[in-house]
């Protein structure tokens, strides 16, 4: 199968995984490119799912709303990568220059089909990931909690 044929097969499963859940999404077919957003217990999560033709993945981001400030930025910095250090799919990536988090899930198709339940695993993993640790990065960005509180939350 091309890389074409591969990420357009690719792009139908989303669509078939969410509508077997009854999930909500935007479709962009020429982009191959699907929009959605979960909401967690505390927030709405704004999810982009994207095929990547060129390299065979599957790739899932969610932009968290948090932003931590010029003063913070380090701290941002230590914060996303202590809890990277601890997750086993996915990861939180920091723009250091605008104090941005954004976490990330990508799955490789290369010589393969992946089917529908992985496809619902990512997205779960994402949802799972971003809920439970948004609330600590949120207040750590505000001077509202530090990295004892992060190592608590982690530990849990």
């Amino acid at each position: 199968m091309s890389n074409s044929a591969a990420a357009k097969a690719h792009f139908k499963l989303l669509a078939k995984a969410f509508d077997s859940k009854g999930w909500r999404y935007k479709t962009d077919e020429d982009n191959l490119t699907m929009t959605t957003s979960f909401r967690g217990d505390d927030l709405t999560m704004p999810i982009i799912i994207k095929i990547d033709a060129e390299r065979d993945l599957i790739r899932l981001h969610s932009v968290l709303e948090t932003k931590f400030g010029e003063d913070k930025r380090a701290m941002g910095s230590v914060a996303t990568s202590l809890i990277n250090w601890r997750l086993v799919n996915g990861c939180f990536d920091y723009d250091m220059s605008d104090g941005q988090v954004i976490f990330r899930i990508v799955q490789s198709y290369r010589n393969c089909m992946l089917s529908e339940d992985v496809i619902i695993y990512l997205v779960n993993c994402l949802v799972g990931t971003v809920d439970d640790y948004n609330d600590v990065l949120t207040k750590m960005a505000r001077g509202e909690a530090d990295f004892n509180d992060l190592q608590r939350r982690i530990n849990e």
